[in-house]
């Protein structure tokens, strides 16, 4: 079974989705709409420690990242922190990341392999 928890933190202005079990593009994007119907945060850290995207192909890789710019005007020059745990989904973060730059999403998206990098790079003082 897998899920995805929302948590937002607003004096950070921050917003974390944390993933659970085998996640699929379709749960991903539901994620990303309900997150852009309400306040979205600048900064947002997608954490798959617990998780696998395995489920996911290129082609939904693309279709993660048009979701995003469709709505990246909601969050001009916000940042996405990718946090993965097992090196192959890191190669979806990097396409992830790849992508976004080549259709020049106004978000930066980078991948890490541990929550601390993440929080360092977003600039966030949290262990």
């Amino acid at each position: 079974m897998s899920s995805i928890k929302s948590e937002t933190i607003n004096d950070l202005d921050l917003t974390i989705h944390t993933c659970f079990g085998e996640i699929s593009a379709e749960e991903m994007v539901k994620t990303m709409i309900d997150f852009y119907k309400g306040t979205p945060t600048s900064l947002v850290i997608w954490n798959f420690t617990y998780s696998s995207l395995k489920k996911i192909s290129g082609d939904e890789v693309y279709q993660i990242v048009h979701e995003t710019k469709k709505h990246e005007h909601l969050r001009p020059y916000g940042k996405t922190a990718l946090v993965f745990d097992k090196l192959s989904d890191y190669g979806i973060g990097r396409m992830i990341e790849i992508i976004s730059e080549v259709s020049s999403i106004k978000i930066d998206f980078q991948p890490f392999r541990d929550l601390p990098s993440a929080y360092s790079w977003l600039k966030i003082n949290r262990k």
